[in-house]
């Protein structure tokens, strides 16, 4: 019997067990894939935002930061960074495989019991409290692990919709959700003439004020190259830009331009066939960069990650995290964690960003209720599939946001199993001290 039971071991899932374990509960992690780490280290989605909110002060502290100061100390992260698009308050560039050992001993140094390589395919329940999940190894051997408490980080809710939880998928108004992306990283880009032909031509990229009057850019991110891209004729990938970053070693950036459209992570066939789709444009993509931007003329393929997907699942939740929420910047009765993103939607359907224009990015609260369903009292749901709107979901999936909420949701399903109180019977002071004293952050 465990205290705090957690199914799945990406950005959210890993935080969660090291902070429950850490906080003394007896704590098991269970993840389908061999590494933790989810879509940043499985997927390389980077680099990691956002640590850094309004007024350039950090928005998000304890285990989410401390391993971003144990990787600089190992040469696998060089810090926060000022965002030269002006997307973000700030970028933390990570060391990927640096990242994966490090999560690893990290959670190994807590004591939490790992299970990776399993997946959790059934849910025990007696009224509305889960008993115990079922766990499938490789061979298809099933075997029961019980619990007090548990964590949905799945990313896709699958605990959740196990339990008989209200979600819905996508936009509302169709299901669709965001498309998937397949990252990958090169080496030997010549990021020196990048800048010049930022320098050159500022109105063909996304950049801040000061590089469009002229300052030079110093950590390379691009979003842009708009002419080349809109002049070419057989640009391979359905949209209007290259989007990618500069990496922690030298000459190396971090693609994320590609664009898996009508594909959906809740069917294999369908999930088999984005990674298909993936991996073509990854080939063409590369091809062209090397053929139409001077700067990739001697890149080389460093690394492919596996699909990495936006959106599929939403919690229905006894609070729901609105797009006007994210938008305001609203405070929250019971904040467990904050964000710091704009409402940045790859269009389901199109080659287009639906980024809301004009919005002052503002610091937003993440409620305790938008992890809680009205179906079942011992589950927390983390990550990306929290109670939100598709629009607000689009400010509120991103890995350090979900790190965060994470780490918070270990520590009060640590602490109600402890107690052997119910989450929704313990005093929300109780929580916000120990979140603090563990280096979390709660209010904006």
């Amino acid at each position: 019997m465990f205290d705090v039971v957690v199914v799945g071991g990406g950005s959210a899932g890993a935080m969660a067990a090291i902070a429950s374990a850490r906080n003394g509960a007896k704590t098991c992690l269970i993840e389908e894939k061999s590494i933790l780490g989810g879509t940043n280290t499985a997927s390389l989605v980077g680099p990691l935002v956002p640590f850094i909110g309004e007024d350039k002060q950090p928005i998000v502290g304890g285990i989410p930061q401390e391993l971003i100061n144990r990787l600089i100390k190992k040469g696998g992260a060089i810090g926060h960074v000022d965002d030269p698009i002006d997307f973000a308050y700030g970028l933390t560039p990570v060391d990927f495989s640096l990242m994966q050992l490090e999560l690893i001993q990290m959670a190994n140094e807590a004591k939490v019991e790992m299970y990776l390589n399993h997946s959790v395919v059934d849910v025990s329940k007696k009224q509305t409290n889960i008993i115990s999940v079922v766990v499938s190894d490789l061979n298809g051997q099933r075997f029961e692990i019980k619990g007090k408490q548990y964590i949905d980080a799945t990313g896709d809710a699958d605990v959740a919709m196990l339990a008989g939880c209200e979600l819905f998928v996508g936009r509302k108004s169709d299901h669709k959700s965001q498309p998937m992306t397949m990252c990958f990283n090169l080496s030997n880009v010549n990021l020196e003439m990048v800048r010049d032909d930022v320098m050159k031509n500022p109105d063909n990229f996304v950049v801040s004020e000061e590089i469009r009057q002229g300052k030079r850019m110093d950590y390379v991110a691009i979003s842009g190259y708009f002419d080349e891209v809109s002049k070419s004729s057989n640009f391979p990938i359905e949209r209007d830009r290259l989007l990618f970053f500069q990496g922690v070693t030298k000459n190396d950036v971090g693609m994320n331009t590609t664009r898996i459209l009508d594909k959906t992570s809740l069917n294999t066939q369908s999930l088999s066939e984005a990674e298909i789709i993936g991996q073509d444009q990854v080939t063409k993509l590369f091809a062209w960069l090397k053929e139409n931007i001077e700067a990739f003329k001697d890149a080389t393929i460093k690394n492919i990650g596996s699909v990495g997907v936006r959106e599929s699942r939403h919690l229905v939740g006894k609070k729901t995290l609105t797009e006007l929420n994210v938008l305001r910047g609203d405070k929250q009765e019971r904040s467990i964690a904050v964000g710091c993103y704009p409402i940045d939607i790859h269009a389901p359907d199109s080659s287009l960003m639906e980024y809301v224009e004009d919005q002052t990015l503002k610091n937003f609260e993440i409620d305790l209720e938008m992890l809680q369903s009205d179906e079942v009292n011992n589950l927390l749901v983390v990550g990306r599939p929290i109670s939100a709107t598709h629009q607000a979901h689009a400010a509120s999936r991103v890995s350090v946001t979900c790190m965060a909420i994470g780490q918070s949701a270990g520590l009060i399903a640590s602490l109600s199993s402890q107690e052997d109180i119910a989450i929704d019977q313990l005093p929300y002071k109780k929580i916000k001290e120990l979140i603090t004293q563990h280096g979390g952050i709660v209010e904006r």
